[in-house]
């Protein structure tokens, strides 16, 4: 009787043991095996198991033992199906996620390739030469065509093969002299610092139609042409800089400006090289005149100072670039869209929230063009379109003149600036 009672019983207590087993491996098993077992029907498989008294009920634990093991058998394979469909599943989406990334980094190698291939094609174009290049037809509207040249120089072999950042130098002579062979001062060392170098050749006051607008319808004309010209010359069209000394420096403040406002009507020959941008994305300036009407202003501020041009009236170089014969402060400035000569030249008025980055050197001991110049654009600039957009570079020697000691600061503003 005691081995029968305890044969019972451990048919019971095995019994329950593997319901409790199925109970943990559905607890933690995956949502499709139906859920986990509730306690209380554990406690009543145990309790309809320990109040089993006859014979037959050691049948009935046997069956249902090996209902049991079945259905153990039955959810063990259930949850190594689950197991298999979730491995799969999870597969799977590995599967697509890394296709996915693969994909990604095959469009990256594709663009790295053509980044590549844009950063060193091969520049056939002549290197560590100066070419002389006509950026205006010979016979166009009857123009003395000779002037509409521009000198181009790509960097040596050493920095590459392009496409090359160009610095435009725009060179002085008081309006009337000069022309693009002139020394481009610290602007020269635009090659070694890996920069194309083009200085272009404009009409001057004395030339047919050089008086005002004449020279920006050449200097706008040839960046369009070297915009639609930058593949063969190697350049890169979206980072143009430009440069200028004295009157020059005047020209190269203008077309800075200039690329910040629209409608200006400066462009003499907007069919041209058609479609193609006019627009700079960075400026550095030498000794530069901004306002002419304040030359006397400004002069009179500078005590001390023997300047070389005293008379500003109708026979100054200014008025005479103008192509009017009275002193530019005694003109109205009448502002669009009946705008005077005097408005129309003055850098000032072209200022925008959109107008480039400038950097304008000047010496307090300049005996040309007073200092003050370059500064009332700077803060003009700053005042309306933020204090990093513009820089005042004051020097307190130098002259007019001395300035091939700032190139490393200019080629550094136009690092970053030309990104």
């Amino acid at each position: 009787m005691f081995t029968q009672k305890f044969r019972k019983g451990f048919v019971s207590f095995l019994f329950v043991s593997m319901l409790l087993a199925l109970s943990g491996c559905s607890t933690k098993g995956d949502p499709d095996d139906g859920g986990p077992i509730s306690s209380s029907a554990i406690s009543n498989i145990s309790s309809s198991s320990a109040g089993e008294q006859n014979s037959s009920s050691s049948q009935t634990s046997s069956s249902a033992i090996s209902s049991s093991s079945r259905a153990l058998s039955s959810s063990s394979r259930a949850l190594s199906s689950s197991s298999r469909a979730s491995s799969s599943s999870v597969a799977s989406s590995s599967s697509r996620v890394v296709s996915s990334s693969s994909r990604v980094a095959s469009s990256s190698s594709v663009a790295a390739s053509s980044s590549s291939r844009a950063g060193n094609a091969t520049c056939s174009f002549a290197r560590g030469q100066t070419k002389d290049i006509q950026y205006i037809p010979n016979g166009t509207s009857g123009l003395n065509t000779s002037k509409h040249k521009l000198n181009l120089t790509l960097p040596p072999t050493s920095k590459g093969n392009g496409p090359f950042p160009l610095v435009i130098f725009l060179h002085g002579g008081a309006f009337a002299g000069g022309d693009r062979t002139d020394d481009p001062g610290a602007s020269g060392k635009a090659p070694d610092n890996g920069y194309a170098l083009v200085s272009i050749g404009y009409r001057l006051s004395g030339d047919a139609g050089g008086t005002f607008p004449g020279s920006f319808n050449d200097i706008l004309t040839a960046i369009r042409f070297l915009r639609a010209n930058a593949e063969t010359y190697c350049l890169d069209p979206d980072r143009f800089a430009v440069t200028g000394f004295s009157a020059g420096a005047y020209h190269a403040g203008m077309v800075c400006v200039l690329s910040g406002y629209d409608n200006h009507g400066l462009d003499g020959w907007p069919t041209l090289y058609q479609g193609q941008s006019t627009k700079v994305q960075a400026c550095a300036t030498y000794a530069a005149l901004t306002d002419m009407s304040k030359l006397s202003e400004h002069e009179k501020l500078n005590t001390g100072i023997n300047y070389m041009i005293a008379d500003h009236g109708g026979s100054s170089p200014e008025a005479k670039f103008l192509g009017i014969n009275a002193a530019l402060n005694t003109l109205p400035e009448t502002a669009p869209p009946n705008a005077t000569v005097r408005w129309k030249a003055n850098s000032l008025n072209y200022v925008t929230t959109k107008t480039p980055p400038i950097y304008m050197i000047h010496a307090t001991n300049d005996n040309v063009v007073p200092w003050q110049q370059s500064e009332i654009l700077v803060n003009k600039i700053k005042s309306v379109a933020g204090d990093s957009r513009a820089t005042f570079d004051k020097q307190t020697t130098g002259g007019h003149s001395g300035f091939t000691g700032r190139a490393t600061q200019v080629f550094d503003f136009f690092n970053q600036n030309l990104k």
